[in-house]
């Protein structure tokens, strides 16, 4: 690597995209400053407006960042982490409808029906599921 290339390299930022509290993926970034995204997402409400708002960024700027890094758009990374967010209430046993308000939804049914389509199981499926693992354990 050159000495140019090397600097250009020092002064990008870090994307981390954490899972279960480990990285899954990095990405060096000149537009992202280096904080915690998936927190991040969390406190903007899983909204691509507020997130951009934050970062003091576009949208646009906001999309293409992600684009590059993840090859997904801000809008389906945000609900990835929250549908994930919602899997680990519902493993650590809080309500369906806590989960729901918690994490914005509107009400419940708007909550199962986006969680059934992202993992093809209703939330109360999904916490049957969890359970019978647990118990044969």
């Amino acid at each position: 690597m050159s000495l140019e290339a090397a600097a250009k390299s020092e002064s990008r930022h870090m994307i981390k995209v954490k899972q279960d509290g480990r990285v899954v993926y990095e990405h060096r970034t000149r537009l992202l400053p280096p904080i915690d995204m998936t927190d991040l997402a969390h406190t903007c409400g899983y909204r691509v407006a507020p997130l951009a708002s934050e970062l003091g960024i576009s949208q646009r700027k906001l999309e293409k960042e992600f684009q590059t890094a993840l090859s997904v758009g801000p809008k389906y990374w945000l609900k990835w982490h929250r549908m994930i967010r919602a899997q680990l209430m519902i493993k650590d046993g809080d309500s369906l409808k806590e989960v729901a308000m918690d994490l914005g939804f509107k009400n419940y049914d708007t909550f199962r029906r986006e969680f059934k389509t992202f993992f093809n199981v209703t939330p109360t499926e999904f916490r049957s599921r969890t359970n019978e693992m647990s118990a044969t354990e």
